[in-house]
This record gives C-alpha cells, structure tokens and sequence, in this order.
C-alpha cells in the first residue's frame, strides 16, 4: 500500500505531493508533482490535479495531460471514471479519465454544481437562479427557477434519494420542494 502527502506548503497553500510506501520504514517518500494546490487520487500511479489554482492535469505514471487552463471548480466521479470541472467561463465539462477523446461540453453559464450521481448519469446544476437536471452527461432539463439553494443533496450517497431545494416566488416567500431519482428515469 501507498500513501500520497503534500510537504513543503507554502502560505498560499501550494506544496510538494509525495508519495510513500506504507509499511516500509526505508521509504522516505519521493516527489511526484511540485508547486500544486490539490489532487485527487483515480488510482495508486494516476492522479487528478490543480497547479496555479487554475490549470487542471490528469497524472499517469510520470506523464501528464492538461484538461483544461481555467478550471474554477472540480470534481472526480466516485466510481473515479470521470472528472467534472466548471472553467473561469462559466461553462462545464466531463471527461472519461485515461480517454484521450476530447472533454465533453455539458452546459454553460453555470453558477455551481449541486450534486451528481457517483457514476455522473445525473448532475444538478444552478445557473443563476434555475436548477437543471443533466442525465446521461447529455441531455438537459430545467428542474425549477427560483432557487435559492440546494437544502440536502444525497445525489452522491444513493441515488435513489434524490435531494431538496429551497425555491422562492415572486414574492420572496421560500417552500422546500423534493426531486426524486423517479423523475429522473422520466424526465424528458
């Protein structure tokens, strides 16, 4: 087993990723990425990073593939098959980890990513204020306008849950209402 550690963090939290044998006393870590500010871990030789605060790779075995320049958020898929990311512009993509076919455009003008399915067959996406259903990392449906926030996610837990957001009317006057994985399968 191995372990992955940053060393040598500076004050604007950029460091040094090392990683480490486990159980082997002899092991004194060796660098594998300099001057990043995050990762995620796909597998042992294969990672998902941020250098610059800014510029998103894709790590595997001593090489490495920029997926995008501007990266405002990310996110890695809980089955770890696929990143997730929002650019400076606003605009989201998806791309099969290890696929050298191009990232896939999902929407644009989002604000934020609420929550999606650990295999990404449904993602929930604010723009402004309307909430938007992407299924399949294809087709997208509007859920609802006006909303404030998401109030629970599950989406990542168990997909059969579905989540609860706070919606506001004209008036300024919030309800709760619920979306269940049952209008996902039916949504049009």
């Amino acid at each position: 087993k191995y372990m992955y550690y940053p060393q040598d963090i500076n004050e604007e939290g950029v460091y040094d990723l090392y990683v480490k044998k486990v159980n082997d006393k002899k092991d004194e870590g060796t660098k594998v990425l300099s001057k990043i500010t995050s990762y995620n871990i796909v597998k042992y030789d294969e990672l998902i990073y941020e250098k610059d605060n800014e510029k998103l790779y894709y790590y595997k075995k001593g090489s490495e593939e920029k997926l995008e320049s501007h990266c405002d958020t990310h996110y890695l898929s809980d089955d770890k098959k696929y990143v997730l990311w929002v650019n400076d512009d606003a605009k989201l993509y998806a791309k099969k980890i290890g696929d050298k076919n191009d990232a896939v455009k999902l929407a644009s003008d989002v604000t934020s990513i609420q929550g999606f399915t650990e295999d990404l067959s449904s993602i929930v996406v604010k723009k402004d204020s309307d909430l938007y259903l992407i299924k399949d990392l294809e087709d997208s449906t509007k859920l609802s306008s006006h909303v404030n926030g998401m109030v629970t996610s599950t989406l990542n837990c168990d997909k059969n849950d579905g989540f609860y957001y706070e919606v506001c009317d004209e008036d300024d006057y919030a309800a709760v209402e619920h979306s269940s994985d049952n209008y996902y399968e039916n949504a049009p």
